[in-house]
């Protein structure tokens, strides 16, 4: 909801600067952007899903089942795309690599969630890497099946499709942000009370993201393992978390009095 809120506001240059100036005078007014809002974050997902179940399973027939062990690379960049894959259960990171070879994650990707459409239908080279950060279990579409067969009589799944890769648009808008406005402290508290969020919706053990290591937090977040160890265990040490193999939130509301705490900070410095 807030996200809609900010997204309608910005179609209308809703902002002090944009009311006080005539719109004429500015030439690149369709550029107004409201200022960061940390509360629009909360409601988002660690990881890119959506629920399609209802949608795939009666087509799981015309895919290539496969399973993953927590580690392996699914694909990696260079490989021949066989198709998309629809990751039915798990967690993946997906990962792009630069010139020296070092992996750099973009995102997450968790059950009800589609990787590689674009490249399969587009007939474009693979860029990234994809790895199962926990067993996962996927279904593989050829761009034959999904050309010939799944988009022209089963519009449901055109549908869902187009919902993912506005689902990853608005993920990797609301990352730039928090990268943007947010220190490294107030990321991490940010990023925790998401994977609180998303826990608590997950009835998967797969799915579950407060397993996820403090590397693979700091890999989503462009941090440092040890910035988000210490930010972790200054929140362990305040009462806010606990555990150390699975986190758990102790105070959601103290989790985010510190995200907004930091947003402030940092704003007014």
């Amino acid at each position: 909801m807030q996200q809609a809120i900010r997204s309608e506001r910005l179609l209308r240059h809703e902002t002090a600067d944009a009311r006080s100036v005539p719109r004429a005078a500015l030439p690149f007014a369709d550029l107004f952007i409201v200022p960061y809002n940390p509360e629009a974050a909360l409601s988002l997902s660690p990881w890119i899903s959506f629920p399609l179940e209802a949608v795939w399973t009666p087509i799981f027939s015309f895919g290539k089942h496969f399973r993953w062990t927590e580690g392996v690379e699914i694909f990696r960049a260079g490989d021949p795309m066989p198709g998309a894959y629809f990751i039915r259960r798990g967690i993946a990171k997906l990962a792009t690599t630069n010139s020296e070879g070092k992996l750099r994650t973009l995102c997450l990707y968790a059950g009800q969630s589609i990787v590689g459409i674009h490249a399969v239908l587009n007939s474009a080279p693979n860029l990234h890497t994809l790895t199962a950060l926990t067993p996962c279990d996927t279904y593989v579409y050829d761009r034959r099946t999904l050309e010939e067969v799944l988009i022209p009589h089963y519009p449901e799944v055109s549908l869902a499709v187009i919902r993912c890769l506005a689902a990853v648009n608005v993920h990797m808008s609301a990352q730039l942000e928090t990268i943007a406005f947010l220190p490294a402290r107030a990321r991490t508290a940010l990023f925790l009370h998401q994977m609180h969020e998303a826990s608590a919706r997950a009835a998967d053990p797969y799915n579950d993201p407060l397993r996820l290591s403090h590397q693979s937090i700091a890999d989503v977040l462009g941090l440092h393992r040890t910035t988000v160890s210490q930010a972790i265990a200054d929140l362990r040490r305040e009462g806010i978390v606990t555990g150390t193999r699975r986190l758990r939130v102790l105070s959601p509301e103290r989790l985010l009095e510190a995200v907004f705490a930091a947003e402030r900070s940092a704003r007014d410095a």
